[in-house]
């Protein structure tokens, strides 16, 4: 299946740790593709720049955080390009 990319950056934890709350539209950093979590989220965004090896990634979404791991998996998009895959695993409510 091949997919338009419509580029963000999203929050980023590589070690469970600091997080970057944006989700403006960007041209640079590393596009990913996303699977499962809300319909509503588009299923590709971008890591900021410096963040390739993520192994986790927080969108804000509504009034919760959805968390997506790092797999194996590549995915095909628009122009031949393989994006790497991050599953949904869990929600959190945001914190106020």
């Amino acid at each position: 299946m091949i997919v338009d990319i419509s580029a963000r950056f999203i929050q980023f934890s590589s070690s469970g740790g600091d997080t970057l709350p944006t989700d403006e539209p960007q041209t640079a950093g590393t596009e990913i593709f996303l699977v499962g979590g809300p319909a509503e989220l588009p299923p590709t965004w971008r890591l900021p720049p410096g963040q390739e090896d993520a192994t986790e990634v927080t969108v804000p979404h509504l009034n919760k955080n959805e968390h997506f791991a790092r797999t194996a998996r590549t995915q095909a998009v628009a122009g031949g390009r393989e994006l790497a895959v991050f599953a949904w695993s869990h929600s959190t409510a945001i914190a106020e």
